[in-house]
């Protein structure tokens, strides 16, 4: 168990409570298995557990392995929504909605019987329309959500990581074919949502 930046006044010791809770999550390390659809993620430790809890007053406690860096994958929808709201407020929920989705999160069945508006921002739908809102808005969506992380975790070394980033881009557009294919296959099942991510590849190409 570790803190950093204890206050002498009103500080709660977290070390109890964070110890028991690691006592607990040890028990059941290596119980299950790894994603293995992305390679980041199957290479995971299945063994490493780390818990970190930050408070308002700036103070951090962390127990385990709490310093241990890894890939955060789709937790990057909460932020990159987070920016969108602050921007765009109550206007966003024209482009997307927030509503559980009852479909598996990369399906486009739903988008062919709603009119193409993703049900939620964290389906993959609804977290291409954020992106390419953010992207829009700040012209570099992976910077503004680099720099928010930065600011707010006050660690200027997060950064995103090369392996995982999209390396191919299409040569005209700076577009990862990714998004161009995800465009492709929107376009077959409905028009609609396929004219809600129409802003990435003229962003980039400024």
């Amino acid at each position: 168990m570790a803190s950093q930046k204890p206050s002498a006044v009103g500080w709660v010791d977290y070390r109890p409570v964070l110890d028991r809770v690691a006592d607990a999550a040890r028990g059941l390390l290596g119980g299950g298995r790894v994603a293995d659809q992305i390679p980041v993620l199957a290479g995971a430790d299945p063994h490493a557990f780390g818990l970190a809890v930050a408070t308002v007053e700036g103070e951090v406690h962390g127990v385990g392995e709490w310093r241990r860096r890894f890939s955060i994958q789709s937790i990057s929808k909460v932020f990159t929504l987070a920016l969108v709201i602050e921007k765009d407020g109550e206007a966003l929920w024209t482009r997307v909605g927030r509503e559980p989705s009852g479909t598996p999160f990369n399906s486009l069945v739903q988008l062919e019987y709603e009119h193409g508006i993703p049900r939620n921002p964290f389906i993959n739908a609804g977290a291409l329309v954020i992106t390419d809102r953010l992207l829009t808005l700040t012209g570099d969506a992976c910077g503004a959500v680099e720099r928010f992380l930065r600011t707010e975790c006050a660690c200027p070394e997060i950064a995103s990581d090369q392996a995982v980033r999209p390396r191919k881009l299409s040569t005209a557009t700076g577009t990862p074919h990714w998004l161009i294919s995800w465009r492709a296959t929107a376009t077959l099942k409905t028009r609609s949502v396929a004219s809600l991510i129409t802003t990435s590849a003229t962003a980039r190409s400024r």
